[in-house]
Order: C-alpha cells, then structure tokens, then sequence
C-alpha cells in the first residue's frame, strides 16, 4: 500500500466515523449547539414570542428569573422565524432575552403544535413529555402552579 492509499484510507474511515457521531440538531441564536436532551430531569419551558409582542416583552424579564431557580430552564423561540441571524441576535439583546434562543424553530422536528396564540409557553416534564401548554404572559409564580398541577 502507497502512501497516497494509506492516507486516503484513514481519511475515509474518519469520515465514517463522523457518520456515527451524536450531532446537535440546533443551534441557539449564537451558534452554541442545543441539545434538548440535555434537559431531560429537570422541568424546561419553550417560550415562542415575537419582538412586536406587547405581552411577549411583559413576560421576558419573568422568564429571565425563572430560568435561573434550580431544577429548570426556559429555551426561546422566535415565532417569526426569523432567517437573518444579526436580525434575530439584536432582537434578543434588544429584549435582554437571557436564556437560550433557537436559531430556528424546532416544532415540526419535535413533532409540537405550533402555537396559534402569543406568548405561548409549554411545560416539558423532567422525562420530557410536554404537559401543559399555557397562553398569555407568565410569571413565576404561574409557572410553579403549573408545574404543581402537573405533577
């Protein structure tokens, strides 16, 4: 075997080693790789707003506290889809957004029902079944009732 064959090999078996690696799906509005799996055990709010959302930017300091107690996390998404990711990244620090947002929106590949009505936020147990979906703004204390009703 030549050189040349011996180096095409190890790069052929590296590429299908690739094959084999756990990849993230999605990505957060910064390019930060989003694993939803790396929730499971703790409760997890997906938040959908929208930057001309009055109630949407009501809730978002809210849920910036939420996502600091123990034993929970909110993830965003923005409900336009927006495209352009400077234009989605201005948005989020233009509402001090401190949690994670999807760079695009994951509802058909989690097989959700996207929401009709803003905000939306859905409750996702700790072993990741989604449990509530609630509509209008939330506070803390609504989400602690709503994680107590589930469960």
């Amino acid at each position: 075997m030549t050189i040349l064959h011996f180096r095409i090999v190890l790069l052929l078996l590296f590429c299908l080693s690739l094959i084999g690696c756990n990849r993230p799906d999605f990505y957060d509005s910064y390019g930060k790789p989003l694993d939803i799996t790396d929730y499971q055990g703790q409760w997890l709010l997906i938040n959908y707003w929208a930057i001309w959302c009055t109630p949407c930017i009501k809730e978002i300091p809210e849920l910036n506290k939420i996502d600091t107690q123990a034993n929970v996390s909110v993830l965003g998404i923005n409900f336009d889809n927006i495209e352009n990711i400077t234009e989605l990244q201005q948005q989020v620090a233009q509402l001090k957004i401190a949690f994670p947002v999807f760079k695009q929106d994951p509802t058909a590949q989690l097989n959700w029902t996207r929401p009709q009505v803003l905000p939306t936020t859905l409750v996702i147990s700790p072993n990741g079944k989604v449990v509530k979906q609630l509509v209008g703004p939330q506070t803390l204390e609504s989400i602690k009732l709503a994680i107590a009703a589930a469960q």
